[in-house]
């Protein structure tokens, strides 16, 4: 089939891409490398992260300034800080280590 064309495959480092390419793969029969990068994962929100927006809009942030962190792709939302409750987290999903 298809999947035997496939030379090497990359994924990001979350979990449930590595489900995903197991499943994919899991019939095939040749081995192939297999390359996972932090810089594959979904975009990171930075102080934003973990919160739904109906938390943050009027709470943390103006409306605008979060539509903004969330539509655009040169607009970067604040970073997260240390002490943030989903900090540990994302540090360890944007390292090379393996996880």
């Amino acid at each position: 089939g298809i999947l035997d064309l496939v030379e090497v495959a990359f994924t990001s480092k979350l979990k449930r891409s590595y489900e995903t390419l197991d499943l994919m793969i899991s019939d095939r029969t040749a081995d192939f490398p297999i390359a996972r990068s932090w810089r594959l994962n979904e975009r990171h929100y930075g102080a934003l992260q973990g919160y739904n927006k109906e938390k943050v809009v009027g709470a943390l942030y103006d409306k605008e300034s979060v539509r903004k962190w969330r539509r655009s792709w040169d607009a970067p939302p604040p970073p997260m800080p240390d002490n943030h409750p989903h900090y540990c987290i994302v540090k360890e999903q944007y390292t090379e280590k393996e996880i």
